[in-house]
């Protein structure tokens, strides 16, 4: 059975898109920081799922993920925040931790998953 891997997928897009997978017959891998939201998705998914607690803004964390789910065909990588307001107001531990999620988490986990993908012939 096809796999897709969800990140950010504890609320907002990331859960609409894992319903859409699940109910197109995909099993999921979801992902995100808050594992009882993950569960309340679980459940009412049709196809099998995985919860994975995970820190996008950890290397490790990610490269964990896909080592334990290395079958994967689709990757959604939707996890990612925002700041806003003035820079003035903005710590740089925020502008750090908001681009290690949002940059750093994305190129890292396509290029954990690619690496799989293309032994997997995709």
């Amino acid at each position: 059975m096809a796999k897709a891997l969800i990140t950010g997928a504890s609320s907002g897009i990331g859960r609409e898109i894992a319903k859409v997978l699940s109910d197109k017959g995909y099993e999921t891998v979801l992902v995100a920081r808050r594992k009882e939201k993950l569960e309340e998705l679980q459940k009412i998914l049709p196809q099998k799922s995985f919860v994975e607690v995970c820190d996008a803004s950890s290397i490790a964390d990610l490269e964990n993920l896909v080592q334990k789910h290395p079958d994967i065909d689709i990757l959604v990588n939707n996890a990612g925040f925002g700041i806003s307001g003035a820079t003035e107001f903005t710590s740089l531990e925020s502008a750090k931790k908001q681009f290690d999620v949002n940059f750093f988490g994305t190129v890292t986990c396509s290029n954990q998953v690619a690496e799989y993908m293309r032994k997997q012939g995709g």
